[in-house]
């Protein structure tokens, strides 16, 4: 092996090295923040039939913390592409480009066909996640009319 491939290899390993530790600092970083988080993904459904396009939106339960969590339905499938913090969550679904409410304020959206204006705030939304460590199985939501 010559010289100049062997310092080049030393650069590859050197930057290797450099992209493992940034990757773990920012798990450390979320750990901070978070505490225990999970993966979540799952399917999104009015009456029975794929949601073909809508954002899911995770509300933290707990009020000592304020976490909210927005996510992108595709053809009836969803993921979040961030860990979720562990924890109780209310469910609401809105339209793709309809604005998050604001936490804890009623407001009157315009209708939309597969997404039922009950599901679209977090006073009448009854959907509900429990975000539990590490993978979670995928979440099922059916919304009725």
């Amino acid at each position: 092996m010559q010289l100049s491939e062997l310092v080049h290899w030393r650069y590859f390993v050197l930057t290797v090295l450099s992209l493992v530790f940034v990757g773990c600092a920012q798990q450390v970083d979320d750990a901070k923040r978070f505490g225990k988080t999970g993966k979540v993904a799952g399917t999104l459904k009015f009456n029975g039939k794929p949601v073909k396009d809508a954002r899911i939106q995770f509300n933290d339960l707990d009020k000592k913390r304020a976490v909210s969590v927005i996510g992108s339905v595709v053809g009836g499938e969803f993921s979040f592409d961030d860990p979720v913090p562990v924890g109780e969550y209310k469910v609401i679904v809105l339209t793709p480009e309809e604005a998050a409410p604001e936490l804890g304020v009623a407001y009157k959206p315009k209708q939309y066909a597969d997404i039922p204006l009950k599901y679209r705030d977090d006073f009448n939304s009854d959907l509900k996640a429990t975000v539990k460590e590490g993978e979670n199985p995928p979440f099922e939501f059916d919304m009725k009319p």
